[in-house]
């Protein structure tokens, strides 16, 4: 008689790792907050810290800059809008395979109260799109009073 070791843990690890793999390749729903609700184009986004700045990346390939609408609202919410165009007239090629998406899309994100909303700028450089938003400068919290 053979003896087989077997670990559940293991094994639950390896099949959530095939169901993940699964869903992975299943990209028309949507499944996270970078999708667009209407044509599921991700925006993928990169967020970056240092002791002035909060940096945000957005990857928009095939997007140009004049195809882009960055706001923001009263509740600090911060939304990146835009369509992806195709730039192929396609009545006069015949479309063999068509891969890429295009469409609108749109993200979001809610600003934390120690960025200063009015001083953000924006580059946009060979499809990546750069928010840089300045700290607020910190106040001290505690104040001394001398005595007379």
């Amino acid at each position: 008689m053979t003896f087989i070791k077997f670990n559940p843990a293991i094994e639950q690890k390896r099949l959530t790792g095939s169901l993940n793999n699964l869903f992975r390749l299943i990209e028309h729903k949507p499944q996270a907050d970078h999708y667009n609700k209407e044509n599921y184009i991700k925006i993928y986004t990169d967020i970056f810290e240092d002791e002035h700045n909060v940096t945000l990346q957005l990857e928009l390939p095939g997007v140009s800059k004049e195809d882009t609408m960055i706001s923001l609202n009263n509740e600090r919410k911060l939304t990146i809008k835009g369509e992806k165009k195709r730039k192929v007239n396609s009545e006069s090629i015949n479309t063999l395979r068509m891969e890429s998406l295009v469409g609108k899309f749109e993200r979001s994100f809610v600003l934390a109260n120690d960025l200063d909303e009015s001083n953000i700028s924006a580059n946009f450089n060979d499809g990546l799109l750069t928010l840089l938003i300045p700290k607020k400068k910190k106040v001290e919290d505690e104040k001394f009073i001398s005595i007379n």
